[in-house]
């Protein structure tokens, strides 16, 4: 029974990752302004502009909706530091070494471009 996926459905479809990631980025700089007991879903609704309802679909609780903003960033970062350590060739005592393997772990944190650091300002002060 395969169904056929019309314009309507993707545009509805692509509709709701716009607003599931708009949820996400309204209550990552909310927790980060106020922290996690500052913030209520209704804040976040009210910054974003839709229904209750639909953080709920989304994301169901408060804390589920905290751990997809951690989890969020925190995935992209580890495929980043992945990736990076995997081009370093590791040589024995070597500062240089040492240096890439820290700059692996803290870039992904920090940002690369002015794109990505502003993107990661929020997440850096949760």
């Amino acid at each position: 029974m395969d169904k056929e996926v019309n314009e309507s459905d993707r545009e509805l479809r692509f509709d709701g990752e716009i607003t599931r990631a708009n949820i996400l980025n309204h209550a990552e700089r909310l927790f980060s302004e106020s922290g996690y007991a500052g913030v209520s879903i209704r804040n976040i609704t009210q910054s974003v502009g839709v229904h209750l309802g639909l953080v709920n679909y989304y994301f169901g609780t408060k804390e589920q909706l905290f751990n997809e903003v951690m989890v969020r960033r925190v995935e992209k970062m580890t495929r980043s530091r992945i990736e990076k350590l995997r081009k370093i060739r590791i040589r024995e005592n070597s500062p240089a070494t040492l240096r890439r393997i820290l700059q692996a772990f803290i870039e992904p944190l920090i940002g690369e471009t002015e794109e990505e650091k502003q993107e990661l300002e929020n997440y850096r002060r949760l």
